[in-house]
């Protein structure tokens, strides 16, 4: 993006969405494989901003899981940045499902640099998976 004297503002709502249904227990950034890992967003050109993302067992899960959000820049390695435990869930047409949120600040957004990649996996292979969603906002 070029440097300018103005506010940028965001030009483009995004809705990025992944399934994640393999287990993925290997966190060191020089082994991880992307067979494990789902890809949830490549950045667009100028940079994005992410402003919420949440996960929601598309099936029963079996057993509690960890959600992992992984992040990797032009060129980079994956790094773990974030994860967050998911509870048992047992699919019934007569409960409601939660949805898992990640803490993502009103006023601090997460922000991205252009080409970087997010990808999504879990700790508990799962044959309906664990859907990934996330609102995001592009420059």
């Amino acid at each position: 993006m070029a440097k300018t004297f103005t506010a940028p503002f965001t030009q483009r709502k995004i809705l990025a969405q992944a399934v994640a249904t393999t287990a993925n227990t290997n966190f060191s950034s020089t082994s991880i494989g992307n067979a494990n890992l789902a890809l949830l967003y490549t950045t667009a050109a100028d940079g994005a901003l992410v402003k919420r993302l949440s996960a929601i067992a598309l099936g029963s899960n079996g057993g509690a899981t960890q959600l992992q959000i992984f992040r990797q820049k032009v060129g980079g390695s994956l790094i773990l940045w974030r994860t967050k435990l998911m509870a048992n869930y047992a699919f019934s047409a007569s409960t409601e499902n939660p949805v898992s949120e990640f803490s993502i600040e009103i006023d601090n957004p997460w922000g991205l640099e252009p080409g970087e990649k997010i990808y999504v996996g879990i700790s508990v292979a799962t044959t309906s998976g664990i859907g990934f969603s996330a609102e995001i906002e592009e420059f």
